[in-house]
């Protein structure tokens, strides 16, 4: 009898040890989101993703989560940036570019609700920065007093946000890489990540709208585009006790920022 729980114990400690070793640190896919924090006060949190439509060449659409985390009314909200030579807030045709644009609802006491809102975006091979500003009127319960408040922010858009997942086959993939029409190349060496290369390529995959082409053992390809047909393709494989990553593209500027996105990604 004795010997018996012995083995019991050893083989509840395996199984622990064994499931242990399985489980990766970082969430699963579904578990991921890319919304991240546009801005946020006592009143009201704004969340944003970008999305690209597809067949639009110099259009990105900003999915925008407005939250109300108090008691009052939050009612006439607009939304405004500061255009830049190259990516602007698509605005009606009698409006100027100046002008903000209004949020078609109200929020009562900590609803939420999400508006699409369209950029258009000459050159996709830069991240941008947009600063803007949200306006809204504060209504207190008694619906009797009304102040006017705003909240600033700065919109970032990385170059991933003009990136649409392409999938392709590897005979496309490989003839694309001999086709000497992806000229500039970066590599990137990641020294001991905490992520496994599963979750790695889960991320670049969730995160900068990659697809993985192949996967064989300890290396993968993978590739996406842009709105702009540009190509960016990655092999990634473990080195030694890193990773490394192996970019090649028609566009040196838009594979070197791609490249800084990528490291971000590795971090946990």
């Amino acid at each position: 009898k004795k010997k018996k729980h012995k083995k019991k114990k050893e083989s509840k400690k395996s199984k622990q040890k064994q499931s242990e070793e399985e489980i990766p640190p970082p969430p699963p896919t579904p578990q991921m989101s890319r919304y991240k924090l546009l801005g946020e006060n006592d009143d009201i949190r704004i969340d944003f993703e970008t999305r690209c439509i597809p067949r639009q060449e110099k259009k990105i659409t900003v999915s925008v989560i407005f939250s109300n985390l108090s008691s009052n009314f939050i009612k006439n909200i607009e939304f405004n940036v500061l255009d830049t030579l190259n990516t602007r807030l698509i605005r009606d045709e009698k409006s100027s570019q100046h002008d903000a644009l209004s949020v078609p609802f109200s929020l009562p006491p900590s609803a939420r609700n999400e508006c699409q809102l369209d950029f258009s975006a000459t050159s996709v091979t830069m991240p941008q920065r947009l600063k803007g500003t949200v306006t809204y009127m504060l209504q207190d319960e008694t619906r009797q007093h009304t102040n006017q408040e705003k909240l600033d922010f700065k919109l970032h858009l990385p170059c991933s946000s003009y990136l649409i997942p392409s999938p392709l086959s590897s005979h496309h993939f490989t003839k694309l890489l001999s086709s000497g029409d992806l000229g500039d190349k970066a590599t990137l060496q990641l020294n001991k990540p905490d992520i496994t290369l599963e979750v790695f390529l889960q991320r670049l995959c969730f995160y900068l709208k990659f697809s993985v082409v192949e996967q064989i053992g300890e290396s993968a390809s993978l590739y996406s585009a842009s709105i702009q047909q540009h190509h960016v393709c990655l092999l990634v494989k473990t080195v030694n006790a890193g990773i490394s990553v192996d970019g090649k593209s028609d566009n040196s500027s838009l594979l070197s920022n791609i490249m800084d996105e990528v490291k971000t990604v590795a971090q946990p």
